[in-house]
């Protein structure tokens, strides 16, 4: 790494990565050289060769340091740290901590009065601090107190103040896809410290010390090896329960062997106005029986923000969880980080006209804990748009169109007409006010949403969830509405990533009923999703509005490594006929429609560069010859030369894995196996069509999507309502075997019944959703055989 000629004095690299992972690289070594320093392994022109290594690193990252930079520049600074402690370069150490735009000055100001890092992840609150209390913790020999110290807020709110002038809005529309760069919730109190950092994350934590995740994260373990270095730090007996909790620990350097002994208070509800984080629980004496639900507000969270405020975040009962934000994941690059997995559309809301909720300000208006139910409340008011078009730009280096990135990854999205730069967003409405009310009982979730334009304009409204395993849907007077290849054929929105849809007239309460299944038998293909074995059951009824309306249910867009650039002819004697290239994947279709009339060879032939290990999905849809006299002949009935074909174990009627045949978003009843056995070679059909007087082909050709076995794969489900407000009553019900919910009712939109298997009937009266927050209540009555036994108010 440091030799003259071949280490980092000429590369000023050392790792393959961007600068957050160069920066933990220096890090590790400063921290290698410190323990092997004293050995006598080092000779003295080692050290000097090293050590000149380290100050180039240093000097580096202090003369290109700047405002922002968040978890990057933390990584990069600590990495300058480490290497100014190792050479005992005292100097350089206090420029490190405390130079502007130094550790110490990213810590104030990114991280929030409630103790949450600005970025709002779980695993970067985590690392973050990791960070700092290393630091602290290796200059404490030297007389300095940071694991003490208490630092002054930013009064700005504004870590990364390039982005927060006066032209805030429209920079965040033109050039930062959307993402607001803000911290939201005010200033509780004027310090922060690096335990309000571990702290912030206690009252979260579920009976396994397991967190849920925001943003870009999946719930994740937090109470073991994440707790052992604040407690070595900090010796706080909270954190050694959590330790506790852990199966196994392997902390060998700041493990401490003997734990005190310490109960976790257990908390009902909690939440943290700066990250946006309103979390409600259920009161069962057993831990794993308890409900635990989330609603997003807050703090959007700069590039790693999800468009999701008034969102149901996480719900989780027995250990195991239905959703996360990334629960479909395709990392930074593809454009689905930013143009799906980020967007309103992949998240458990209330959307307007299928578009993406402006990052604005939200807050908590409501919350109560008490012996019948928990309450939280949250709002905003936000225009909606279509998502940054095509994602993100500086995600890959050289597309200069959305069209050219979809190429790239060979991942088709269909063309917009007229449409904007790549990366910006637009066709905007005017703002719309939200406010969500949620309440969790020992038994269920209710979810009472207000949507409202404030200019009276009418608009689109879906309530969405994303749910694994639909098992039905049922209610009065269900009526089979149609199906549609994709959620809208608007190629500015995301909508068109939702595919296979199927539509429905309902009346009354419905209920749709999901089974998520965890563990080795489970199949959780293509969706993070974590949890202890067994079932989560999840019934969904949405009983207002309770007047006929429209709902759908369709297939999210999981990610299967189902994408590969797809060329494919029609030819006949010889003669290319049709031909096209697109790349295959969730989407994407070539269809053919050519006249053979005279033709006596008729050869289908598709082609591939590469594909995911293991992955078949190409087939020739429904093939079929139009005859002189009308008649139709299915090509899989005809004898025909195959060259360098994948044969299908399955036969036409099945794709690779047995499962539907679904291209581009339809069902097909058949279809020709296309797939390349060798991909540096055509996979070929030659049909001898002599005698049969065949004028016309007509087919479909692409990938199907998904493969195999579709029950457990996620669906998003909808429930949509015109006008210029809309009001819908919710309940969800989580259990492990059998529901104890007998019936679901709302006479209006304030008003709802739930009665259980065991005779119980639950009434709530909401009063207020669309007032002032102030006037906001909401009563809860238990009535048994006609008598009320039961009561509790929340305002």
């Amino acid at each position: 790494m440091s030799d003259y000629k071949k280490g980092f004095p000429v590369t000023r690299k050392v790792c393959h990565q961007a600068s957050v992972q160069e920066g933990g690289m220096f890090q590790h070594l400063a921290q290698a050289y410190d323990l092997i320093g004293d050995s006598g392994l080092l000779t003295e022109s080692d050290r000097k060769q090293i050590e000149y290594t380290f100050r180039l690193y240093i000097v580096q990252e202090l003369r290109y340091k700047q405002p922002g930079g968040a978890n990057w520049a933390v990584s990069q600074l600590t990495g300058a740290f480490f290497c100014a402690l190792v050479i005992q370069d005292f100097a350089l150490v206090d420029e490190v901590l405390y130079a502007p735009s130094g550790l110490i000055d990213k810590f104030r100001t990114y991280t929030m009065p409630d103790g949450w890092w600005y970025e709002c992840t779980v695993s970067y609150n985590l690392w973050v601090a990791s960070e700092y209390i290393q630091v602290a913790l290796a200059l404490e020999p030297f007389g300095y107190s940071l694991l003490a110290e208490k630092f002054p807020v930013d009064y700005n709110l504004t870590p990364e103040y390039d982005k927060t002038w006066e032209n805030e809005r429209e920079d965040r529309r033109l050039l930062h896809h959307g993402h607001s760069f803000r911290i939201q919730g005010g200033i509780h109190q004027p310090y922060v410290t690096i335990k309000m950092m571990v702290d912030a994350l206690l009252p979260f934590l579920d009976y396994r010390g397991w967190m849920f995740g925001v943003n870009d994260a999946t719930e994740r373990e937090v109470g073991g090896g994440s707790f052992e270095l604040a407690y070595y730090a900090f010796r706080d007996s909270r954190y050694a329960e959590f330790i506790r909790r852990t199966p196994q620990r392997s902390d060998l350097i700041y493990g401490v062997p003997d734990l005190p002994e310490g109960n976790q208070e257990t908390v009902k509800g909690a939440y943290a106005d700066n990250a946006g984080v309103l979390m409600l629980r259920s009161g069962q004496k057993e831990p794993r029986e308890r409900i635990q639900a989330v609603l997003r507000y807050g703090t959007h969270g700069g590039y790693h923000g999800h468009f999701d405020h008034t969102g149901l975040l996480s719900l989780m009962r027995y250990g195991r969880s239905f959703y996360n934000p990334e629960m479909v994941w395709y990392s930074y690059a593809p454009y689905m980080y930013n143009f799906y997995v980020q967007t309103s559309l992949s998240k458990n809301m209330v959307i307007v006209d299928l578009k993406q909720q402006e990052a604005e300000e939200s807050h908590r208006c409501f919350f109560h804990t008490g012996e019948m139910f928990q309450a939280g409340g949250v709002e905003t008011e936000a225009a909606w748009s279509y998502p940054a078009y095509g994602g993100l730009r500086s995600s890959m280096k050289g597309p200069r169109s959305f069209k050219e990135k979809t190429e790239r990854e060979a991942r088709y999205f269909p063309d917009a007409k007229n449409p904007p730069a790549f990366g910006v967003l637009n066709g905007f409405t005017e703002p719309i006010f939200q406010r969500r009310l949620m309440l969790v009982t020992d038994e269920y979730v209710v979810l009472a949403d207000y949507d409202k334009s404030v200019d009276s304009v009418p608009h689109r409204f879906d309530l969405l969830f994303q749910i694994k395993g639909l098992r039905g849907i049922a209610a009065k007077g269900k009526k089979e509405k149609g199906h549609t290849a994709w959620l809208s054929t608007d190629s500015l929105s995301a909508a068109p990533l939702v595919t296979d849809v199927n539509h429905y007239q309902v009346e009354g309460t419905m209920k749709a009923s999901f089974l998520t299944r965890f563990g080795k038998d489970a199949d959780n293909r293509g969706t993070r999703i974590f949890g202890e074995p067994g079932d989560l059951y999840l019934d969904i009824y949405n009983a207002y509005p309770c007047y006929s309306r429209r709902i759908f249910e369709g297939r999210a867009p999981e990610e299967h490594g189902t994408q590969r650039m797809l060329t494919y002819q029609v030819r006949g004697d010889g003669k290319t006929l049709a031909e096209g290239k697109f790349g295959s994947w969730i989407l994407g279709d070539g269809k053919v429609d050519v006249d053979i009339a005279g033709v006596r060879n008729l050869t289908l032939s598709t082609s591939i560069k590469s594909r995911s290990k293991g992955v078949y999905t190409l087939f020739w849809g429904e093939a079929v010859l139009l005859l002189e006299d009308g008649r139709e002949i299915p090509l899989s009935r005809l004898a025909c030369r195959k060259e360098n074909v994948m044969e299908n174990s399955f036969g036409c009627g099945k794709d690779y894995l047995g499962g539907r045949i679904n291209i581009n978003g339809e069902n097909y009843a058949w279809g020709l196996p296309a797939d390349p056995l060798h991909t540096d070679a055509e996979a070929a059909y030659t049909f001898d069509l002599t005698g049969l007087h065949a004028v016309r082909l007509r087919t479909v050709v692409g990938g199907d999507y998904p493969l195999g076995d579709e029950t457990e794969r996620r669906k998003t489900l909808g429930v949509t309502a015109y006008g210029p407000s809309a009001r819908f009553l919710t309940v969800v019900e989580p259990y492990e075997s059998e529901g104890k919910i007998a019936s679901v009712e709302a006479t209006s939109a304030d008003s709802l019944i739930v009665r259980l298997k065991d005779g119980r009937e639950h009434r709530f009266f909401f009063s207020g959703m669309d007032a002032e927050k102030d006037k906001l209540s909401v009563i809860m009555q238990e009535w048994v055989n006609g008598k009320l036994v039961k009561k509790e108010k929340a305002k």
